[in-house]
């Protein structure tokens, strides 16, 4: 039961560094555009790798969240960062600046 509760509040954290770091990127000077995007793109890639061996060794044999997981993938895996980036331009009308 805790385990899920802290479960929830890190991925709950890290989405919003993630996307942070996103908003960071857009809005910060060339060199620093890069640093904010790379982090963004290692958490996600971290956390994604971390939930994936997480799902299959199953720590202290407690079910992990299983909703809290597929929230955190739709709403801040690399792919989502990759495709935001590549479709941003036909959202708002002007390149996301990297």
């Amino acid at each position: 039961m805790i385990v899920n509760y802290i479960y929830r509040i890190v991925l709950l954290i890290a989405l919003i560094v993630i996307w942070s770091d996103l908003y960071y990127a857009h809005i910060s000077g060339y060199d620093e555009n890069y640093g904010y995007f790379i982090n963004a793109i290692l958490i996600s890639s971290v956390l994604t790798i971390t939930m994936i061996i997480a799902y299959f060794v199953k720590i202290k044999k407690e079910k992990i969240d299983i909703i809290s997981s597929i929230i955190f993938l739709v709403l801040a895996s690399p792919v989502t960062i990759i495709a935001f980036i590549w479709l941003y331009q036909s959202v708002v009308g002007q390149y996301f600046k990297l």
